[in-house]
């Protein structure tokens, strides 16, 4: 265990200690009734100690029952309602949220927008290939292949990006071995239809290209992968880059303008998913990104449940690892409201709901959102 994480643990036993403390204090419960004479401490009687002390039949907290109830009608149940409408505030914003990536999805599909409406673009003189016309029209490239162990994939993918249409004078390839995730091959003429979009638009950082995927069809696990992703780049990534310019970097098959990468504070390896964290810091400081969703990059997908495991463990405890602790302290404030609810019920009990909520927070506070620890 880390410092950090034992001085958590420390703080957190003091806090508890301390409300306790307080609690016995002002006499909201009370100790002090003792278990029948000659009685064991098995269960039932512990249960049933533990309910007098705090529902005031015991003499010593009968005085103080009353006190009691007011702090629950004052201070509690305000903290629980509160609670409650944040979670459906919540949920109404994920539902809305849903459903107006899909509207713009389908006006976008409607209406045939494309990204060259709202972004200039304009084809580079020669096609990449003409040494006639000389390559100072032409941007420095920095083509960076991240792979680890992937005997199946790294041939292709190393060819493919030698095989790029662009000045070999003004592109430069490395190879970098950092994740399991799945290696994209780009087309020859991928840097023709990306780059001119960042030469003619100073104001746009990333140009993000749609994955496609070889192995698609070949199990129920690829399958069900393509369908999440296809919804991912068709609905989420269109609406935003037809709307606000924004979403999320995929980590590959897109083109980033290394002045906005400078501009953002660079790389950060605080996380597994620094694509996440540059593209949020990079939009606050005002930069626009591009999804052109009729540029395909062929992409594999992990074909087995234990890759795919350690794939879904990298990305969802790399984004949990940016909000870890709010997360976690939500979810034990929520676990909080739903015990009491469920201790002392009103007309409406809200604890299933309360509870189900405090679970999902927690899972991605532990980092266990789409994966299982023993698949680790």
């Amino acid at each position: 265990m880390e410092a950090g994480e034992l001085g958590g643990a420390l703080l957190f036993l003091l806090a508890a200690a301390a409300a306790v403390a307080v609690a016995v204090s002002v006499g909201v419960v009370d100790f002090s009734r003792p278990l029948a004479a000659n009685a064991g401490l098995d269960f039932q009687a512990a249960v049933s100690w533990l309910i007098g002390v705090l529902d005031g039949s015991s003499t010593a907290a009968a005085d103080a029952y009353g006190a009691w109830v007011a702090v629950r009608a004052g201070l509690i149940a305000p903290v629980l309602q509160a609670a409650v409408w944040a979670c459906l505030v919540m949920s109404v914003m994920l539902v809305v949220e849903a459903v107006y990536n899909s509207v713009v999805s389908l006006g976008v599909k409607a209406i045939g927008w494309r990204p060259e409406w709202r972004f200039k673009w304009e084809p580079l003189p020669g096609g990449g290939d003409d040494e006639e016309k000389g390559s100072a029209d032409y941007p420095m490239i920095l083509v960076q292949i991240p792979m680890y162990n992937e005997l199946e994939v790294y041939k292709l993918s190393i060819a493919a990006a030698s095989e790029l249409q662009w000045p070999k004078d003004r592109i430069v390839v490395q190879v970098l071995d950092d994740s399991t995730d799945p290696i994209a091959k780009p087309e020859s003429d991928f840097l023709l239809r990306t780059v001119p979009f960042l030469m003619h638009n100073p104001e746009v950082a990333l140009v993000q290209a749609r994955w496609s995927f070889v192995n698609g069809t070949r199990s129920l696990l690829t399958r069900v992968q393509k369908m999440f992703f296809d919804y991912h780049f068709k609905v989420e990534q269109e609406a935003g880059s037809a709307t606000f310019a924004f979403f999320s970097f995929n980590g590959t098959a897109g083109v980033w303008r290394t002045k906005a990468i400078n501009d953002a504070g660079g790389w950060k390896d605080r996380t597994t998913v620094e694509d996440m964290d540059l593209a949020v810091r990079a939009t606050l400081k005002g930069w626009k990104f591009i999804y052109a969703g009729d540029i395909r990059v062929k992409s594999e997908l992990p074909s087995t449940y234990k890759a795919y495991c350690r794939q879904q463990f990298r990305w969802s405890s790399g984004g949990a690892n940016l909000i870890n602790f709010p997360e976690i302290g939500f979810s034990i404030f929520l676990c909080i409201c739903a015990s009491y609810n469920l201790a002392f019920p009103g007309t409406t009990s809200y604890y299933p709901y309360l509870y189900l909520q405090a679970l999902a927070f927690l899972l991605l506070g532990l980092n266990f959102t789409g994966t299982c620890v023993c698949c680790q």
